[in-house]
């Protein structure tokens, strides 16, 4: 490797000690509670330079330190200080820990960086070190024209930082020329612990640059590495010794402002400052004399003319905050107390909200003792977030009506309009807990991305083709140990994460935004061990499809999957994130893993160190204990699991990729007409470049798809990766179509033009669900799921047999070509590019003034008004709107596509309510007996009719009623229209409860074949209704109206609990909320 050489020095004598009062008068700049991270103590009274020093200072104390940060300060007051240990003495750092003591005892926040003997110190004393407040080690090679060989640096910082990564919040601080960072990217990529860049990591101005970079002075070798290192949270850049840097003293050093406004621009979260007080000379004294024992002055630095300038070049406000008190807070970790060393910022865009990890482990720890057992990891994780008020009495899985306390709440653009409108009917300002609105489902794709928009709102914090929701919070939000709800039935993708993340109705995150906490009756814990490793063709996609061929898509109710086993070890934490966004698709709570050093990498890889860091110091907590016990074990051996593909109109039929080809013959399924990649399940970047590396074997070949390729990325950050990446390019050469970082089809989002409705096709696709006509609105299409690498494959032929795995194709040439197994990366070698700028803020001032304006003449939104109370009677002679037969899922109650546009306006999107589902006694959709005219006609029409004359209605229903999205219209719906219970053989968890939410009753036949018995003409009365009770049954006395049969009654059950029955008898959770509120 070469060998690393010595910046230049500024020429010039050097000056004797100059206080700021001697520099030109302007105004204190430093903010109160600001960090000065970069300087150091001369006092020989404290202690003796070493033997061989470079050079000897003239005396700076403490007292003089101190009377230099009081003159910088806004308030005159000392601010927060970070202590370098200097060259003159070397390892001996009994100066610097003695002025640690002395300003704690004057109450004086500090910090040190420390120099030591890496083989030799103890770990008894860096623990003493560090108990003084002392966060990492100083390696100078840019001193004294030393040079340093690459490889012994490379092998230096690696020791160094495995001697320190014990210790929480410890980082390594390197000073070399900006080309080294180029240099040792890989090598600092892999440390364990952060980098902090000294002096702007070497990076030189104008005046110091030789002549072919002073017209792009950010260009010079190794500066894109430093700002990349940054940007994955490897590096932290000190903005200090800016005299370090250039020579042009005459004008404050104006030639670093392109360096700084592009460090400000790019990286405002990774920087830091440092006045490099009391600036030591430039060595020029010292060559000239080189006698030890001679004195080397100070320059005289203009340091409120430097912060004059920073303040201007770093553009704002917000900015200059993070440089000067935010980011050093993070950094040298002031807001963790030395009893909290896992505290990190909630997120990169909430730096004043930070969770305490190891509050994690003290709850757990606490629970474990009050359950006297071993825990679960998804135990952990979701009773550390219980409300204070439930935390006594034991905890009986399947049974306790357990109350939490979410960290975050997530909703996308179709759901957020009616929750956000219910949240508005609260009359509160703003939300409880911290909360996101993601654009991605409104977006309808066609022609591509650039012929794309949204018919949706545009004020959404995060703005349209910014990313799936879903693939958002992973980037930003997610973290092991956490919680959260969403708006989304998918929103357990942050499982990936390590993180118990539950989608819910709008309802119930209403009531979480409102401060209150979630109810859950505590899940069953269903463990999936996993053995072996993923070869060839598998993919983590074919883990859950294969797990929901086992379990069925009702399996999971009720439960939550957790996964574990030696084969978790081997899944990025993005395939992690694909089984758990599809275990969606069982029915199940959420899924989740246990930590693995994966997640870590990805959180450092999308700039987010602090919790990576912070999660390392609790990563023993973060899986199950030893001897936990789950309701139920499944193993899937990895090595021998082969890919997977499921559907058609069902997710949880499951048909291996080798016998395929039999069960398409078998099932006369149609040909393939389309191939679809991405959605939230498989949009990262790992899927993409096992995908492409498919696509370039085919390019290579002179191959070309014999069908559409539509591809959706997940989000604007991995679309940008993806492209610097090459990998969009080899897509586009194989003739994909790129849509939107968004939803597109998959959520039905897709203006499907090349099939006309009701032409029987297939299509493949890697997304999550495959319901008849979910995705292009033809339920003749057949859909079918599976990997991204999968998908790729089979397009290059129309054959929907074809198996890519064995299967030989003719090249133009005439010969015969197989592809070999896909191969991709987990993360971008340089991490991910930055897509911050699609984040839209909320106002931070005062909101009083701010008016939400809905026009009555809307079309799409629409003020809600409150449901009628239960009127304190039973129901009689209730009416039987539809019977439905099979599968029933929120698409058959309320379909998406073209309906999307009315999600936030109730009465307009009712009329597509119950339109795809299956009529039990005429196999027909959409059209049903009206039982007081005699007439034929659709579903939401009778259903209005009913209520215009005041009947009200129940619908009879097949198992899993709601299955699939969280939308709560599929219950505000029937609501609205006068529906008053739904009666099913058993519901969908989401669905359930949003029934109950919105006032309705949703029960259950006691006897499954009731359903048999009971007839779309009959009138249900429910009887008890008075004494409605937890676990006590409700009764139904049936009225045959075609025959002579006599009345018969049938018992129902019901999962209310005593909180859920008083949102019965108010009409609504919400009106029970407002109730409560005024």
């Amino acid at each position: 490797m070469g060998s690393v050489s010595s910046i230049l020095q500024t020429k010039g004598p050097a000056h004797s000690f100059a206080s700021v009062t001697d520099c030109q008068k302007k105004t204190p700049l430093l903010p109160a509670g600001a960090f000065d991270t970069h300087v150091h103590v001369f006092d020989p009274r404290l202690g003796p330079y070493a033997p061989g020093r470079p050079y000897t200072p003239e005396d700076a104390p403490l007292s003089k330190l101190i009377a230099f940060n009081e003159n910088l300060t806004t308030d005159g007051q000392v601010g927060n200080l970070v202590l370098v240990q200097p060259s003159p003495y070397k390892t001996d750092c009994t100066v610097l820990l003695q002025c640690l003591r002395d300003l704690r005892n004057r109450n004086i926040n500090a910090r040190a960086i420390v120099v030591i003997d890496v083989d030799n110190v103890t770990d008894h004393a860096l623990e003493e070190m560090h108990q003084l407040g002392a966060r990492g080690i100083r390696l100078n090679f840019q001193a004294d024209g030393r040079e340093v060989d690459l490889t012994k640096l490379a092998d230096m910082l690696h020791k160094a930082a495995s001697r320190i990564q014990h210790l929480p919040g410890w980082m390594v601080q390197l000073y070399v020329p900006v080309w080294v960072w180029e240099a040792l990217y890989d090598s600092i990529l892999d440390l364990p612990v952060p980098v902090i860049a000294d002096h702007l990591g070497g990076a030189l101005g104008r005046s110091k640059l030789s002549p072919e970079f002073h017209e792009s002075p950010l260009s010079q070798p190794g500066f894109s590495s430093l700002t990349s290192l940054a940007k994955h949270g490897r590096a932290i850049v000190k903005i200090s010794g800016l005299y370090r840097c250039s020579k042009d003293s005459a004008s404050t050093y104006s030639d670093m402002k392109p360096i700084i406004e592009s460090l400000a621009r790019e990286i405002p979260y990774q920087l830091v400052w440092g006045s490099d007080w009391p600036h030591t000379g430039d060595g020029a004294a010292r060559l000239k004399n080189p006698d030890i024992n001679v004195k080397e002055g100070f320059r005289s630095i203009d340091n409120l003319g430097i912060l004059q300038n920073l303040r201007d070049w770093v553009g704002s406000e917000e900015v200059w905050e993070k440089l000067m008190r935010d980011n050093p807070a993070r950094f040298y970790r002031w807001f963790a107390s030395e009893a909290s060393p896992g505290t990190a910022s909630l997120s990169r865009f909430e730096q004043h909200r930070h969770v305490d990890l190891q509050k994690f482990t003290r709850k757990v720890n606490e629970i474990r003792r009050r359950l006297d057992r071993p825990l679960t990891y998804s135990e952990k994780v979701l009773y550390a977030h219980l409300d204070d008020a439930s935390n006594d009495g034991s905890i009986v899985r399947g049974k306790t009506q357990l109350k939490l306390r979410p960290l975050r709440i997530a909703c996308q653009d179709a759901t957020a309009q009616m929750a956000l409108i219910q949240f508005m009917s609260a009359g509160l300002e703003s939300t409880a807990v911290p909360t996101t609105v993601h654009c991605d489902h409104l977006i309808v794709s066609r022609d591509g991305e650039t012929e794309e928009s949204s018919p949706g709102s545009r004020s959404s914090p995060r703005g349209p083709g910014a990313g799936i929701i879903h693939q958002i919070v992973l980037e930003n939000y997610a973290f092991p140990g956490g919680m959260m709800v969403g708006t989304d039935s998918h929103t357990p993708n942050a499982g990936g994460m390590g993180m118990i993340a539950i989608g819910v109705g709008g309802a119930d995150a209403v009531d979480v935004m409102a401060g209150l906490p979630l109810e859950l009756i505590a899940p069953r814990v269903l463990g999936v061990k996993l053995t072996g490793e993923l070869t060839k063709w598998a993919s983590p996609k074919d883990v859950i499809n294969k797990l929901a061929s086992l379990i069925s898509v009702k399996g999971g109710t009720g439960s939550i999957v957790e996964y574990f086993g030696p084969g978790t070890k081997g899944l990025s934490a993005t395939g992690m994130a694909t089984i758990c966004n599809m275990g969606a698709e069982t029915g199940a709570t959420t899924s989740i893993f246990p930590y693995s050093p994966q997640m870590a990498a990805y959180l450092r890889a999308n700039n987010r160190p602090d919790m990576a860091q912070a999660v390392e110091t609790v990563s023993h907590e973060l899986r199950a204990d030893h001897g936990a016990e789950y309701d139920r074990v499944i193993e899937i051996d990895l090595s021998t699991l082969e890919p997977q593909i499921n559907g058609p109109f069902t997710p949880d039929l499951a048909t291996p990729l080798s016998k395929f080809h039999s069960a398409v013959k078998e099932n006369a399924w149609p040909k393939l007409t389309a191939g679809l990649i991405g959605s939230c399940t498989n949009s990262s970047f790992e899927d993409m470049t096992r995908a492409a590396s498919v696509a370039q074997q085919a390019l290579d070949a002179g191959l070309k798809p014999k069908v559409p390729l539509l591809v959706s990325p997940g989000s604007l950050q991995t679309r940008r990766t993806l492209e610097n990446a090459g990998i969009v390019d080899v897509l586009e050469k194989v003739g994909a179509t790129m849509l939107t970082n968004a939803c597109g089809p998959c959520c039905g989002s897709w203006d499907r033009t090349d099939m006309p409705k009701g032409t029987p096709n297939s299509i493949i696709t890697s997304y999550n669900r495959n319901f008849s006509g979910r995705l292009d609105s033809n339920p003749a299409t057949h859909v079918f799921l599976s990997s991204p690498e999968v998908v790729m494959g089979k397009i290059f032929s129309d054959d929907l047999s074809f198996d890519p795995n064995v299967d030989g194709l003719t090249t133009p040439s005439g010969e015969e070509f197989r592809f070999t197994p896909p191969v991709g990366q987990s993360l971008p070698s340089r991490g991910y590019e930055d897509s911050d700028s699609a984040y839209l803020a909320p106002p931070t001032d005062d909101r009083s003034h701010i008016q939400v304006q809905i026009s009555p003449s809307s079309q799409r939104l629409q003020k809600l008004a409150p449901f009628k109370p239960w009127s304190g009677n039973d129901f009689e002679d209730c009416l039987i709107l539809i019977k439905t037969k099979g599968k029933c899922t929120t698409d058959h109650i309320t379909p998406a596509g073209p309906w999307f546009r009315f999600r936030g306006h109730l009465e307009n999107i009712s009329n597509n309510t119950l339109i795809g589902a299956v009529n039990a006694e005429t196999e027909q959709v959409n059209q049903i007996r009206n039982r007081l005219t005699g007439e034929d006609g659709g579903v939401p029409d009778t259903a209005r009719d009913y209520q215009a004359k005041g009947r009200p209605w129940v619908v009879i229903a097949d198992h899993n009623y709601g299955e699939g999205s969280s939308r709560e219209h599929a219950a505000l719906q029937p609501r609205y229209l006068g529906g008053v219970a739904i009666i099913a053989k058993s519901f969908a968890r989401i669905h359930e409860a949003n029934l109950k939410k919105q006032g309705m009753l949703p029960l259950t036949f006691t006897n499954e074949a009731d359903y048999d018995r009971i007839r779309s003409s009959d009138l249900v009365s429910i009887k008890g209704l008075a004494a409605l009770a937890p676990g006590q049954p409700l009764t139904l006395l049936v009225t045959p109206t075609e025959s002579s049969s006599e009345p018969w009654q049938a018992e129902v059950s019901h999962s209310f609990t005593h909180e859920q029955i008083e949102y019965f008898k108010a009409g609504s959770a919400l009106n029970l909320m407002s109730r409560h509120l005024s």
